[in-house]
């Protein structure tokens, strides 16, 4: 029943179904041959109404009495099975629904599971949306009515006994609590391993502080994606960054530095890592730099789609695919002459782009050892992986933890099944991206002389697969995980 209106001797009750239906060329049948159109609404244009009022002013008796007209319903009542009431969640219930949600299943998933094991329940969708709603609230799974506080000083505890390197603190003195850091232990072993390309990028609607979520992701011969580590930071401040990247620079030790570490033009990002790795070659992002360069040139040449391909799409990747210094310097001269109509969009380019051309173009990324890492596609392809696993923007520390640690296991799972497939058929894995020109050896034939001079200390050739269409000038082989 809905209140419908007040009146000076009591109340007007009307059934929940009254109202207004939506209307629509097509409808179904409701039960008793009433035909409601099919849409999401409940309402059937029900009339039934009732009034209420007191019978003596102070005492608490009441006279209920139907509408004249108006006392019968035009839809079926509510059936439910013998024995069956409307109720809430059961103890048991709620606890299916807690370990579910903690490894990211799906509320139907969650009502099937439910109905098998506890048949009397009365459970759909809706409850389990309805029940997870509060756990969100409250911080799940800490349903004691913990602070804040408490929640990350049980996320750290419980990281910490499945081995993780954890720490937390402020980005300087004068701040608070902002910075979270983890690392999954296996993790931590693969870029000891594998640290010759370490891409890292920011993602956001991770959890309900709305704290961006620095990633770190590495790669394995098997050209196979893991995640490093990730930070939680509460701004994208320079002094944020610094933090997050000193904690890398402890997993990985003073002595051991990555080849290339690949990110976008983020400002905070761009003077750190001199700071932190300054032996370390930085590449930007060229995706990021051609979608930038487009939507630019689209704002700035009169919105013309032939004049932002032509400048975009031609003449600025020109510039950036140049092999040599020369070649770089040439093109660059010209496309300045050529578009000198437009000295907005060259400004541009010479003020944010241009001064780090050593970051991207290939005069300078083919002198580094990138095998063909020069995008942060990697690094997006662990955004998804993760969001998949968190499921909503809403999660709790605790609960984001979960999740994420959920998505490390069955990551390392996976890389452990690919090196057991090829170490137990006895053949390595030996990755060559397509990242340099194949070299050429005076007098004598490159692959036999790689044959010769690498194979044969690795595995017997004849079990070696090898890429030779992308080969280049380096090898590295799966170690045991």
């Amino acid at each position: 029943m809905n209140k419908h209106s007040t009146h000076r001797n009591g109340l007007a009750l009307i059934c929940h179904r009254g109202g207004k239906k939506y209307k629509a060329k097509h409808g179904f049948d409701d039960g008793d041959g009433y035909t409601r159109t099919n849409t999401k609404t409940g309402k059937t244009g029900c009339t039934f109404e009732v009034k209420v009022r007191k019978i003596y002013p102070r005492v608490s008796m009441y006279d209920i009495v139907p509408r004249e007209g108006r006392g019968f319903h035009n839809h079926p009542m509510p059936h439910f099975d013998e024995g069956m009431f409307i109720r809430g969640l059961s103890e048991e219930a709620k606890g299916i629904i807690k370990n579910m949600s903690r490894t990211g299943a799906r509320p139907g998933a969650i009502v099937a599971n439910i109905r098998a094991n506890l048949p009397f329940e009365d459970i759909n969708a809706q409850k389990v949306y309805n029940y997870r709603q509060q756990l969100r609230l409250v911080g799940f799974p800490m349903m004691d009515g913990s602070s804040q506080m408490e929640v990350v000083r049980r996320t750290i505890e419980e990281a910490k006994r499945h081995d993780y390197f954890v720490t937390c603190g402020p980005a300087d003195e004068a701040s608070e609590l902002d910075l979270i850091f983890f690392a999954h232990p296996e993790g931590i072993k693969l870029l000891r391993a594998y640290h010759l390309v370490i891409g890292m990028d920011t993602t956001y609607k991770t959890n309900k502080y709305g704290w961006p979520m620095l990633e770190m992701i590495g790669m394995t011969p098997c050209n196979d994606n893991f995640l490093i580590a990730y930070a939680l930071l509460s701004d994208e401040t320079a002094s944020s960054y610094r933090w997050a990247l000193q904690k890398l620079r402890v997993l990985l030790g003073n002595s051991v530095n990555p080849e290339v570490i690949v990110t976008d033009r983020e400002p905070g990002l761009l003077v750190v890592l001199e700071e932190v790795f300054p032996k370390v070659k930085h590449l930007l992002c060229t995706w990021h730099i051609k979608n930038n360069v487009t939507r630019f040139a689209w704002d700035n040449l009169q919105k013309d789609q032939g004049l932002t391909d032509t400048f975009s799409k031609h003449d600025w990747v020109a510039v950036m695919v140049a092999e040599t210094v020369e070649e770089f310097e040439r093109r660059w001269g010209n496309m300045k002459i050529r578009w000198a109509g437009f000295p907005k969009a060259i400004r541009f380019l010479e003020t944010k782009l241009i001064p780090h051309k050593e970051k991207f173009v290939k005069a300078w990324t083919n002198k580094v050892r990138h095998v063909g890492n020069t995008t942060t596609c990697r690094v997006e392809s662990g955004h998804r992986m993760v969001k998949q696993w968190i499921e909503n923007s809403g999660c709790a520390l605790d609960t984001l933890w979960h999740r994420i640690h959920n998505a490390w296991e069955e990551q390392v799972h996976k890389i452990r099944y690919i090196n057991y497939l090829f170490s137990g058929s006895g053949i390595y894995c030996i990755y060559f991206p397509n990242a340099y020109k194949r070299f050429k050896l005076a007098g004598r034939s490159w692959k036999d002389h790689f044959k010769r001079q690498v194979l044969t200390h690795v595995v017997s050739p004849s079990n070696c697969w090898v890429d030779w269409f992308h080969i280049t000038c380096w090898v590295y082989y799966t170690k045991s995980l």
